[in-house]
């Protein structure tokens, strides 16, 4: 009985729930999660020169113009608690400048798995990627087209660099972070921007999480690392933690 009342504290303590994860490592073989939207052409294939995550990713290579986004169901998630987490890495083969035409986000959140708008933003949600003025930007769309919530400074960018993203947003007050590295993949990331969205709604009903990626030309270029988790606010953790710390006392004292 002391060992299943610990087990279950140290569980609680640890987190609520596992994290929605898609690493592409399944070369020749079908993605963990499922993918809905814009997913024609990709296939989970071997990396090169191992700049992203694992053995594989996401890739698919164009014979034009293209337009690509592609999310997962993520309800279940989200449910779990307050403050969620999002991260993915996004790459190209070839040098691409980014611009108007040219640019790739991980989607953070989206009421809606229609591919078409979540790329025009004509849907609920939040996105945080590389756009035109060479700026990573965190973007909310609210049903009429995606605007700028916060940006990082400019700089010239390109697809090909690769680029690690992560963004946390508090569902409670709608404060948010968000940061990114440029290069290898990598799973440290400051998210040294920070705001608030006064206007956040939580999610209702069914809400996806992945990635858009539009090119103007032909081009290689792939996606790779999804991971989603909700966790406990930081208060509501701390006292999860006590109650753990003194568990660990009784039962220790209990056993002398």
């Amino acid at each position: 009985m002391k060992k299943t009342a610990l087990a279950v504290v140290l569980m609680a303590a640890a987190g609520t729930g596992a994290s929605i994860v898609d690493n592409f490592n399944n070369v020749g073989g079908a993605p963990d999660l499922t993918w809905t939207g814009n997913t024609t052409g990709f296939n989970v294939e071997a990396t090169t020169g191992g700049a992203n995550e694992g053995a594989g990713a996401f890739r698919t290579t164009s014979t034009g113009a293209a337009a690509n986004s592609f999310v997962t169901d993520i309800t279940a998630e989200l449910a779990l608690d307050t403050v969620y987490t999002f991260s993915g890495y996004i790459g190209a083969d070839t040098t691409r400048a980014v611009n108007f035409a040219n640019y790739a986000a991980l989607v953070l959140m989206s009421d809606t798995s229609d591919a078409a708008a979540i790329t025009a933003g004509t849907m609920n949600g939040y996105r945080l990627g590389i756009f035109a003025g060479d700026q990573v930007e965190l973007q909310k769309a609210s049903g009429a087209g995606w605007v700028t919530l916060q940006a990082g400074p400019t700089s010239a960018l390109s697809l090909n660099s690769g680029f690690n993203f992560s963004a946390t947003i508090d569902s409670v007050n709608g404060n948010y972070s968000w940061g990114y590295v440029i290069g290898s993949y990598t799973d440290t990331v400051v998210e040294g921007n920070t705001g608030n969205d006064a206007a956040f709604v939580d999610p209702v009903g069914t809400t996806y999480g992945g990635f858009t990626y539009v090119v103007s030309t032909a081009d290689t270029y792939y996606v790779d690392a999804y991971n989603m988790a909700a966790i406990p606010e930081p208060a509501t953790l701390g006292l999860i933690i006590g109650a753990g710390t003194g568990l660990l006392w009784i039962r220790r004292h209990l056993m002398v």
